[in-house]
Parts: C-alpha cells; structure tokens; sequence
C-alpha cells in the first residue's frame, strides 16, 4: 500500500522502516464533495476532531425539490459518529478541546456549541480576516493583512485584543499557519509565496513578553516544550523545516532552537541545530514541507511533506530517523494522537496514520 525510503543505504546511522500506514475513513464515503476535501475547507484539532466545511443535497421542507446547501460536518474519525450542522460560513474551526464551533463570515466572529446548536458568543473585527486559529481550548487567533488579534472565548464576550504587527514581508504571502505555545508567550505566522518556480515560506516568531519579532525562513514551525535528558526543566523550543530556492532545492532542512528565558538552572540556552532532510526522486523538485509535529514523550518529530511523504526524526538531536509514504496524493493536514502516531488526511479524501 506504501513504500518506504531509507536515508542512504551508505550511512551507518540508517535505520530500517519503523511506520506503518492504515486507512481509518475515506471522507467521500461520508457524502463529502472530493472538490471540497482541500485546505482550509478540511482543518483537523490536536485531539484528532475533523472540521469539514462542504455543501450537500438538503430537502426543502416547504416543496419537494431539493438544494444545496452549506454544511459543517464534524467527527472524529476514530471514536465519533459524524455530525453535520447547516451553516452559512466563509470559514469554521473546531475547538481543540471542547465541544465548540466558531464561524466566520468576513469579519463577524461566531462561536456555538455543538451539543445544544446554540450561539453563545459573537464579536466583530474592523478589519478583514485573512486566516484564524484556535491557540488555546479558550483562544481564538486572528490574522488580518497587518496584524494578529487575540478574542478570548472563556467568559463574558471580549472583544478582539491587539498582539502584534505583521512584518511588511509576510503580509504579501499566502498566510496559512498562525500557532502559539501553551502559556500564549511564543506566537509564530507562517506565510507561503511562489520563488523561482517553487514555493518558499516565512515565519514570523514573536516574544509577548519582550515585545519583538524576528522574520526566519521556513515552510512550516512548531512550537513545544520538551524537557532533554539530563536537564531538569522542560525547555520551550521552535521547530521550523524548510526547502530552499530553486538552487538549493535537493535538500531541506528541520532546525531546532530553544527559546529564552534561561533555563532556572543558570545554564546557557541550546543552540540553533538543523539537519539535513532528503528528497530523492524528480518529481520531489517541487514537494516541500507542510507540517510538523512533535511527540515529546517518545522523542520523536514528523515532519509532513505535501507530496505525502513523512521525515522521522529524533526530537532532541532533529537526525533523520527513515521516511515514509502515507500517501502518493497531496497532504495538507495533519496531527499527532495518543498513541504517538500522525494522522494525515490526503487531498484523495484518505484520512490514515
């Protein structure tokens, strides 16, 4: 059903295949339009909850005929029965960890709850929103052309609260990533843009408590905690993999910086590392990475390519473990679950780990 890659047959440090790929549902079988099953129509939560936002046949209860209408189908592919609500939204994005939906039409914020199909909060931007997230169970971040918000969806209604300003650069990319560590301190927008025939990215990582930012090259980045052996406080840490111009395409790199403040011991801060990550065949001239995730407790990041193929690397010394094809489609979205696995839905409707 897959093949696998190998590093380099001559490097004493490869391993034999370590992944194995399962399909867990075709989303086409669910009455999802395949033309649908495409970013960011299709967005997948931390806790493996799909968010689907697609069209289907629904019964006009005043006449016979039947239309299509705008829906959101929500579930989890591994413990839910897929629910589907009739929405009219520009955009929708599940909550991570509660049963919350929030929904946008231009620059109108709605947030529901899936279980009684209730509006309980709205808010309003001034200005256009070109991508959102959720960055925490209770955090919705928004990303204009210019800036990014924060609307806290805890409590009372809020309005949107200014965090920073968008670098000149990345506000003439495609913004397809905006991520933020847990304790809401480290934030990071990833933009895409076309470079000599290929796809290069920025990311702009900024510090809440300092007050500034910094443009780094990048596809795609992550933002974690992870405490290293012999250390005895977990470190905050920034993964960001990367493909390179035209010239430079043959390989990518993943590269690992920890973050300040020190840590409590006195001690210096780890270093910038980065490792090499290989493409091999013609047709990879044009892949590049489009996420990366990590599992702290088994050391381990994935890092997700859009022609489906998977980099496995060891989290604290980012060495390429092996490769692996989840699948010969485009990849788009992907997340770790429990049990220290990537699921990774396919612009072929396949979602698999």
């Amino acid at each position: 059903m897959s093949a696998v890659r190998k590093k380099s047959t001559t490097d004493p440090k490869s391993i034999g295949p370590s992944l194995c790929v399962t399909e867990l549902v075709q989303l086409t079988q669910l009455g999802i339009p395949l033309e649908h099953v495409t970013w960011p129509r299709v967005t997948i939560t931390p806790s493996q909850w799909l968010c689907i936002r697609h069209t289907m046949t629904c019964r006009n209860s005043a006449s016979t005929s039947a239309d299509r209408c705008s829906v959101v189908t929500v579930f989890n592919p591994q413990r839910s029965v897929p629910q589907t609500y009739k929405v009219e939204a520009r955009c929708a994005k599940l909550n991570p960890d509660k049963p919350l939906l929030a929904i946008t039409d231009q620059s109108a914020l709605y947030l529901y709850s899936t279980r009684t199909k209730k509006l309980l909060h709205k808010s309003r931007l001034e200005r256009e929103l070109v991508y959102w997230s959720w960055v925490s169970p209770s955090t919705l971040g928004l990303v204009t052309r210019d800036a990014v918000f924060h609307w806290d969806c805890s409590s009372a209604p809020t309005q949107p609260v200014f965090m920073f300003t968008l670098h000149e650069r990345i506000r003439n990319t495609e913004l397809v990533s905006y991520i933020a560590d847990p304790g809401l301190k480290w934030l990071a927008v990833t933009g895409l843009f076309q470079e000599e025939q290929v796809v290069s990215g920025l990311v702009q990582l900024y510090s809440v408590e300092r007050r500034v930012g910094q443009l780094l090259p990048g596809q795609c980045a992550h933002l974690c905690r992870h405490q290293f052996t012999g250390q005895l406080y977990p470190s905050q840490l920034l993964l960001l993999a990367d493909r390179g111009p035209a010239g430079q395409r043959p390989e990518g790199r993943l590269h690992l910086t920890e973050l300040g403040p020190p840590p409590a011991t006195g001690g210096a801060l780890r270093g910038p590392i980065a490792e090499t990550l290989e493409f091999f065949d013609p047709l990879d001239k044009f892949d590049f990475p489009v996420c990366v995730q990590v599992s702290s407790s088994q050391g381990l990041v994935y890092v997700l390519t859009k022609c489906g193929v998977v980099h496995l690397c060891d989290l604290e010394t980012v060495t390429p473990l092996c490769l692996h094809v989840v699948c010969p489609d485009i990849t788009f979205a992907a997340s770790i679950t429990p049990t220290c696995g990537l699921m990774v839905v396919s612009r072929n409707g396949q979602v698999s780990w």
